[in-house]
């Protein structure tokens, strides 16, 4: 049915017109507003995968040990190639990978992977153990990265990839102590401090000593985190602590070490060294100063 036999055989040519524009007008705000043959956003995520349901990541890159860390207990952990807590926060924004945004994807078997450098991918990060991305060259125009997933070659922004490019070191917590640690005992050079009673005695006793001073040490142990961490060096170390949590269990071990004249603390049985700033020396090996206690004035009665 026409518009004229809708609106009757009177309308004017001008009336028409006008009706016309209006339904032109209509038909674009529509398009403007619902963009049809656009892709929603979520078609644009590499992948569906759960976040929540990941307990292993895994990282390999040429040239380096794989990296394996694991959720225990709600826990970020590093099973290798160091056995330690992780830092959950690095831990985490691994799993931004699984809704990454792409540009564009292709179908990986009309391709050659050596010409996206898939051929000997640079890294690889695998969660658990089934969902394996793999991460290529980048392409010259905008320096986009390739990531092959699942058959599939997706063009992203390369902002991830520098997330995963620190040394293995650098996903791990660099906390000192487990802040909740009970510590009942700390063996310094020249000085113990042994929890009894509530009360920390010292040995040998300072001149100037109170449990406020021993307190403020362990409370430096428990709230220290490293600058930067590393492999055990080889050097030989100058002294050694020893904190203990029971008496009946073997002490934590920090061997003590002077390296380009900075502060590092190293714990052999995992192999790591601790990069502290050198004013942590202080806090860590010895008493604060003894708080003096003013004198009372004779005069005042």
């Amino acid at each position: 049915m026409s518009l004229i036999k809708m609106f009757g055989r009177n309308m004017s040519s001008r009336n028409l017109l006008n009706l016309v524009l209006v339904v032109v007008v209509v038909a674009l705000v529509l398009i403007v507003v619902y963009e049809p043959g656009k892709q929603e956003e979520a078609s644009r995520l590499i992948s569906n995968v759960d976040k929540a349901l990941v307990t292993e990541i895994s990282i390999e890159r040429i040239g380096n040990s794989p990296i394996i860390l694991s959720l225990v207990d709600k826990q970020w952990q590093m099973q290798a190639p160091y056995k330690m807590k992780a830092n959950k926060i690095k831990a985490e924004s691994l799993l931004d990978l699984l809704a990454y945004n792409y540009h564009a994807r292709y179908d990986m078997a009309e391709l050659d992977a050596k010409l996206y450098g898939l051929d000997l991918p640079r890294t690889t990060i695998t969660f658990n153990k089934e969902y394996k991305f793999e991460f290529g060259s980048t392409e010259p125009l905008k320096n986009n990265r390739y990531i092959r997933f699942q058959n599939t070659l997706y063009l992203t922004d390369d902002y991830f990839y520098h997330r995963i490019l620190g040394a293995a070191t650098s996903f791990l917590d660099h906390e000192l102590l487990d802040a909740k640690l009970n510590i009942t005992k700390i063996e310094l050079p020249g000085l113990a401090l042994s929890l009894n009673d509530a009360k920390w005695e010292a040995r040998p006793k300072p001149a100037k000593y109170s449990n406020d001073q021993a307190n403020e040490l362990v409370d430096h142990w428990k709230h220290s985190h490293a600058i930067e961490m590393l492999a055990y060096p080889p050097a030989k170390g100058t002294g050694q602590v020893r904190i203990y949590e029971d008496e009946n269990k073997e002490p934590i071990r920090f061997d003590i070490f002077t390296l380009n004249d900075e502060f590092y603390l190293g714990r052999k049985d995992l192999n790591i060294a601790y990069k502290l700033a050198n004013e942590k020396r202080r806090d860590l090996l010895q008493l604060p100063p003894a708080i003096e206690t003013p004198a009372a004035d004779p005069a005042v009665k």
